[in-house]
């Protein structure tokens, strides 16, 4: 929803705009300071997020897919999560 402009970013992909944005981890320190698992949780919510933001903002939906086939795998799984619960 956040990719679409209806509703709030998930902490962490605020984490995740932080971090890229003004170099700001969610916790003081290093990598190995962080919590174990999220940066990778931070990493899968931003390629969501990239992935679908330019799914929907592609005029060419066919040809989007058959040119960016990881993204389209992550794009197939949100609608089934949409579908689905």
């Amino acid at each position: 929803m956040c990719a679409e402009g209806e509703g709030p970013p998930p902490p962490e992909l605020v984490a995740y705009f932080n971090l890229t944005q003004y170099r700001i981890p969610p916790r003081t320190g290093g990598q190995e300071m962080q919590v174990a698992g999220s940066l990778e949780r931070m990493t899968a919510a931003a390629n969501v997020y990239y992935a679908w933001k330019d799914f929907i903002g592609s005029s060419h939906k066919v040809k989007w897919q058959s040119e960016n086939p990881d993204s389209w795998k992550i794009c197939k799984r949100v609608m089934e999560l949409r579908e689905n619960g």
